[in-house]
């Protein structure tokens, strides 16, 4: 039977913490005395309490390293011996492993050791091409092109195309290779400044309103020798758009109640709403300023036209998620995601791709085409017999 031809399994998805158990982990004491005590080494337990236990890479047998096989997983545990019975004392770890999946490290006393676990994440075997972005494809070599020559001046720049992980990245790395890499950089959006709020954009003096008992020197002035990302500049209250208009012209702001303009040094870059989501109809004030960014734009390229990236992406994706340490993708699960690239762009294939493993009904290495099916269904990207579909929602 060809691996395309398999279906998705029908029982229960495997517990996150079945996965994490197999991972190492480093175990160490934060209180009274700093010190590495353990690291587990990707131990698996067999069913019962006299089964094999497997310890990759190590010549010792598991009674030499002293390890207890517990409910949920297993401890190194006599290389301290403070804490040689750190298994029998914690019992049920899978709360342990849970909470490190979770938020990445966990704490717990026992007598006077604090304890922390925290989980050992292999290096990583995909790295960005390019100030965060992956993907080494003639099309994307091109845009990082762009982004050199567009950080050189000091202009505004209109980021257009791809979705919210590559406007980020694409935000950052203007600013990292622009002159202004060593200030901050400032990520913000329309609704920061809307309604009654906008004055926060320029700041305002005190008595400007009723409850204005200080100086405040707003977003603009907090970022001066940085660059301010604006998401949404189609959206900007119309008392923004002229505050930024004369940032552009004179490199000044207003405060609020002062009619005194402050000069302020800041590199603008900024993205507009595709018109199927905007809230309302571009106003002149918008039309403004969204033509003074356009005058440099730079457009992300669509994953549809980086198809030789993709591989790479699910890769990085998989290495960065809890979920998918210790885990490949076949070449035909692959290809079937380039076949069916999923809606939202980047965003939508890591959505995918996390979506994947938490529907996984076994703990496996490979990440075959079965265990797509009910994502890529999900998504509306594939069919399912009649008898699979009835689970999915």
């Amino acid at each position: 039977m060809s691996e395309d031809s398999k279906l998705p399994r029908r029982n229960t998805p495997l517990d996150p913490v079945d996965h994490l158990v197999h991972l190492p982990m480093q175990v160490e004491v934060v209180d009274p005395v700093p010190r590495t005590i353990a690291i587990t080494t990707g131990i698996t337990l067999g069913s019962g309490p006299d089964d094999d236990i497997s310890i990759p890479g190590s010549e010792l047998a598991p009674r030499q390293l002293g390890i207890r096989p517990g409910r949920r997983g297993v401890w190194v545990t006599n290389l301290e011996p403070q804490v040689a019975d750190l298994t029998q004392t914690l019992g049920d770890q899978s709360a342990i492993h849970r909470e490190v999946g979770l938020y990445g490290e966990h704490e717990v006393r026992i007598g006077a050791l604090l304890l922390r676990f925290s989980r050992i994440r292999p290096a990583p075997t995909v790295h960005p091409a390019f100030e965060g972005f992956v993907g080494r494809s003639t099309v994307m070599r091109a845009f990082h092109r762009r982004i050199e020559e567009l950080a050189r001046n000091d202009q505004p720049v209109l980021i257009a195309g791809g979705s919210y992980l590559t406007h980020v990245a694409a935000a950052e790395a203007l600013h990292a290779r622009s002159r202004f890499a060593t200030g901050t950089h400032t990520m913000t959006s329309s609704g920061h400044f809307y309604g009654a709020a906008w004055s926060t954009f320029s700041g305002n003096v005190v008595g400007a309103f009723p409850g204005a008992t200080w100086d405040n020197p707003g977003t603009v002035r907090n970022t001066a020798g940085g660059t301010l990302h604006i998401d949404g500049l189609d959206s900007l209250d119309d008392r923004v758009c002229r505050q930024v208009l004369q940032l552009l012209d004179e490199g000044t702001v207003t405060p609020l109640g002062s009619t005194t303009p402050v000069p302020v040094e800041v590199r603008l870059t900024g993205i507009v709403d595709p018109p199927l989501y905007r809230s309302k109809t571009l106003g002149e004030a918008q039309r403004a300023v969204i033509a003074r960014f356009e005058k440099q734009t730079v457009t992300i390229p669509p994953l549809s036209e980086r198809l030789e990236d993709v591989a790479d992406l699910i890769t990085s994706f998989t290495e960065s998620d809890e979920l998918g340490l210790g885990r490949v993708w076949t070449p035909a699960a692959v290809e079937l995601v380039i076949r069916h690239l999923p809606m939202g762009d980047v965003d939508g294939l890591k959505y995918l791709v996390k979506g994947t493993f938490e529907a996984l009904h076994e703990d496996r290495r490979e990440i075959t085409v079965a265990d797509l099916m009910v994502p890529l269904a999900k998504e509306g990207l594939v069919a399912l017999p009649k008898e699979e579909s009835r689970g999915v929602h």
